[in-house]
């Protein structure tokens, strides 16, 4: 009889440490549990050792619980994730159409026929940023100069995702500028 109270103290504090995983209760029913535990344990302690109590006994107990919960926790939270809780809490992995990334750029878009063109450089390139050739905004790199925003440039290079443009000269821009569009 002497065990019956300690031994019930200690088993609650774990299904305590269970219930804390799958309800919600803000620590509440971690600190019942953890009061229940170390009740129970002190409780062994105070058993006499005539009776199979006392020191020897508190200390196994004390090894035992501090095994067994990690144990009960971790099937606890192996568990929680099927609760209806933890699916909500938990996001599905994705699907094998979800999975694929969106193809809002073209990986590897084809802008060869785009050398020797002349574009407009919509943002400054230092040297990449967005130029426009043909109506279409294209990602750009220049030699290593500095073209300003509204410059007008010509693709001498193209690589699988942008090209290569170089600042046209004053003379030429003014010309592009005469030319009716």
């Amino acid at each position: 009889m002497d065990w019956f109270l300690p031994i019930a103290l200690i088993l609650l504090g774990l299904l305590l440490l269970v219930a804390e995983v799958f309800i919600p209760s803000g620590g509440v029913l971690f600190v019942l549990a953890l009061v229940s535990l170390i009740v129970g344990i002190t409780m062994i302690f105070f058993i006499p050792e005539s009776r199979g109590g006392g020191v020897a006994a508190g200390l196994i107990t004390v090894t035992i619980v501090f095994v067994m919960i990690p144990i009960v926790v971790g099937i606890a939270f192996y568990y929680w994730p099927k609760t209806p809780f933890g699916k909500r809490i938990i996001l599905a992995a994705p699907s094998a159409e979800e999975d694929q990334p969106p193809q809002a750029f073209p990986e590897h878009a084809d802008y060869s026929q785009l050398k020797g063109q002349v574009g407009r450089a919509l943002s400054p390139l230092r040297p990449s940023g967005i130029v426009l050739i043909q109506g279409r905004r294209i990602d750009a790199e220049t030699e290593g100069v500095f073209v300003e925003a509204g410059q007008f440039v010509r693709v001498v290079d193209t690589r699988p995702s942008y090209v290569i443009v170089r600042p046209l000269s004053p003379e030429e821009a003014q010309v592009i500028s005469e030319t009716p569009s």
